[in-house]
């Protein structure tokens, strides 16, 4: 099943935000990651491992936190447009339309990755793919447990609750902003 926004690109050659995550069983750890696309080209990447102080940590609030990391650093980046593709339908659709999520954190996190999704002024898409079109993203996040899976030391806490936005006058709104790969 593919959704698009309703903001469709018409064929425009959009930047995108790959993005995946995973969690070990057992286990309050989860990694992320994410991947910046422009015309083809990696701009960004990047990946960490996470922990949560309360409640368990499940694979749905480790993949906001992986998008909620892209999209914060696209917008930093000075995008205004942006295409997102994940495997995971329930964190793609909370990005275009209010959500309920049992857990309030996971919810916080689908909050947060909707206003960030929204803080694009142009166009915005949310785009679900096959599991093997997000390999780049995924390995990422696979890294980043052979990284922390001997101890959780390092791992960001609680990232959803400790994430501040920053304010629109900080921002650059740019098409093309300089590209860098980190």
């Amino acid at each position: 099943m593919e959704f698009i926004s309703r903001t469709p690109s018409w064929g425009i050659d959009l930047p995108e935000l790959y993005f995946d995550a995973g969690t070990t069983l057992g286990e309050n750890i989860g990694t992320y990651g994410w991947v910046i696309r422009d015309e083809g080209e990696v701009i960004r990447r990047g990946y960490g491992a996470i922990r949560r102080s309360q409640g368990n940590l499940t694979s749905h609030y480790a993949e906001f936190v992986g998008a909620i990391k892209g999209l914060q650093t696209m917008l930093d980046l000075g995008y205004d447009r942006v295409r997102v593709k994940g495997d995971n339908i329930h964190v793609l659709g909370s990005l275009e339309r209010p959500s309920n999520w049992d857990d309030p954190q996971i919810q916080q996190g689908a909050d947060l990755a909707r206003r960030l999704f929204h803080s694009f002024s142009s166009i915005k898409e949310v785009q679900k793919i096959h599991r093997s079109e997000n390999s780049e993203a995924d390995a990422l996040a696979r890294d980043a447990f052979a990284i922390y899976q001997d101890s959780s030391e390092g791992a960001e806490v609680d990232p959803i609750l400790n994430h501040s936005e920053p304010t629109p006058s900080k921002r650059r709104r740019l098409h093309n902003p300089v590209k860098s790969i980190v």
